[in-house]
């Protein structure tokens, strides 16, 4: 598994942006080798994680994301995973599915 995190340049080829706007975490359907590629465009800190406030993976956790960070991760098995901002848990979720394989 691919992961990057910190103001560094957003990678080129088989990305798929989901921004962070206005306490809006995105769906994205991509297929497996897709990065997604968050990013903090407006409000304050945000977290990406992996599953549910109750049920955490751990497949991916990205902390700490200040506005204008972005932070990438790979994904390279099929399946659904949600995931949510740890400070505001219930209001911020979103849902990757990856295809193929």
């Amino acid at each position: 598994m691919k992961f990057a995190c910190g103001s560094a340049k957003i990678p080129v080829g088989g990305t798929v942006e989901a921004p962070i706007l206005n306490s809006v975490l995105q769906d994205r359907t991509i297929d497996i080798g897709t990065t997604v590629v968050w990013g903090n465009v407006s409000g304050p800190q945000r977290t990406v994680t992996a599953g549910t406030p109750v049920e955490p993976t751990g497949v991916f956790v990205i902390e700490f994301l200040s506005r204008g960070d972005i932070c990438s991760f790979t994904f390279t098995k099929p399946g659904t995973h949600v995931y949510y901002c740890r400070f505001h848990p219930t209001e911020m979720t979103g849902t990757i599915t990856i295809t193929g394989g």
